[in-house]
């Protein structure tokens, strides 16, 4: 045989090969693109998961720092309205050396009611 009579059957398998080999190839990054692709999407879906999560911790915390200044103004709301009473009393009525006030029922009427309206206003505003 001559070397023209393999000429085209090797230049056949050649091509074939190299078709083959490209064909892998591309097959081959498809698959890589494909995985990437699936990677970013996870990737996406957690970092979004967690930036929920941080929102709603977040928000969570808002909330108990809220609900911890409302009980405080609260609390100092609810202690002036009783240093308000025995201040009242203290100037209508009189101190005994053991520490008791004496005064006329009308004052501590009147210190009892005013109290009790500075209670409900204090509860009216940090409620």
């Amino acid at each position: 045989m001559k070397t023209k009579d393999f000429i085209l059957p090797v230049a056949i398998v050649v091509g074939c090969i190299a078709l083959g080999w490209f064909y892998y190839g591309v097959q081959i990054n498809k698959q890589n693109s494909i995985e990437k692709q699936q990677q970013l999407k996870i990737d996406n879906e957690r970092e979004s998961r967690e930036s929920e999560e941080q929102k709603q911790q977040e928000k969570e915390k808002e909330l108990e720092t809220k609900e911890t200044q409302r009980k405080q103004a609260l609390s100092y709301c609810l202690q002036r309205a009783e240093k308000d009473y025995w201040s009242y009393m203290e100037l209508n009525g009189t101190k005994a050396e053991d520490g008791t006030i004496n005064a006329l029922t009308r004052h501590w009427d009147t210190a009892e009611k005013n109290k009790q309206q500075d209670i409900n206003n204090c509860i009216k505003l940090h409620q």
